[in-house]
C-alpha cells in the first residue's frame, strides 16, 4: 500500500566489451564496472511514443550515482503516482554518463536538447587534451506504464569511437597523432550522430603513454 518511490528503481546492464570511465589521475582506462554519476532524463507520454511527449520535470537531468547494478539518487524521491498527476499513461527514461557532459557551462547553452521525434540529444565536442577525453555512454529504457513500479532496466552503450594504440616491444616513440578528424556533433540517444563537418581537430598521444601502458582516444 501507499506510494512507492522510484529511487533505486533503475538497474544497469553492462555490455559485452569493457565500458570506460575517466580516471582523474591520468588517462581513460578500461573497466568492467561503472563509476561516478549519470544524468537521468524522463519523458511522459500517452499511447504510442512520439504522441504528446512531455518532459518529466521531476527527472529533468537529475544526477544519479552508480552503485553496483543500481542507479541511486540523493535528490528528492520521484513517485510513480506523479505520472497520473501529469495526465499521462507511460514513462520512458534516458540516461548518460558522465553527468558532467550534460552540465550547462556558466553563461552558455545547454548541451542537452530534444530531437523532432521527442528523443533527447546531447551535443559534444571532443577535448583537445587526450587526458581529458571521456567515454560517453547512454541508455534508453522501454516505455513503462504508470503502475510498473519495478526496476527499470537501462542498457548502457557507447556513443563514441574508441581508438587504442599499444606498443608491445622496446622502442622509443615520441608521439602518435590522429589528424584532421571531426570533433563536434549532436548525438540522438540510441540513434546516431549529426556531425559538424566544419569542425575538425588533431589529437596527439605522448610516447610515454604508449610505452608504459595502453591509451584510448575517445572520438
Amino acid at each position: 500500500g501507499g506510494t512507492r518511490s522510484m529511487r533505486g528503481n533503475f538497474t544497469v546492464d553492462v555490455q559485452n566489451w569493457p565500458l570506460y570511465s575517466s580516471q582523474s589521475s591520468s588517462r581513460v582506462t578500461p573497466t568492467f564496472s561503472l563509476h561516478g554519476s549519470a544524468g537521468m532524463l524522463g519523458y511522459l507520454h500517452s499511447g504510442t511514443w512520439g504522441t504528446s511527449v512531455t518532459p518529466y520535470s521531476d527527472l529533468n537531468n537529475i544526477e544519479f550515482f552508480f552503485s553496483g547494478d543500481q542507479l541511486t539518487s540523493n535528490d528528492t524521491p520521484v513517485y510513480w503516482s506523479d505520472i497520473s498527476d501529469f495526465g499521462k499513461d507511460s514513462l520512458r527514461v534516458y540516461a548518460y554518463s558522465p553527468k558532467s557532459l550534460g552540465n550547462t557551462p556558466e553563461g552558455g547553452v545547454s548541451p542537452l536538447g530534444v530531437a523532432a521525434n521527442g528523443v533527447p540529444t546531447i551535443s559534444y565536442i571532443v577535448p583537445q587534451n587526450v587526458l581529458q577525453q571521456h567515454d560517453l555512454i547512454t541508455a534508453t529504457s522501454f516505455s513503462v506504464d504508470k503502475d510498473y513500479r519495478t526496476p527499470i532496466s537501462l542498457p548502457f552503450t557507447h556513443a563514441l569511437t574508441a581508438i587504442r594504440f599499444k606498443v608491445g616491444f622496446d622502442c622509443t616513440i615520441k608521439s602518435v597523432s590522429v589528424n584532421n578528424v571531426y570533433n563536434k556533433g549532436t548525438y540522438t540517444f540510441g540513434e546516431d550522430w549529426v556531425v559538424d563537418k566544419l569542425s575538425k581537430d588533431s589529437y596527439t598521444i605522448p610516447g610515454d603513454s604508449l610505452t608504459k601502458n595502453s591509451h584510448t582516444l575517445m572520438l
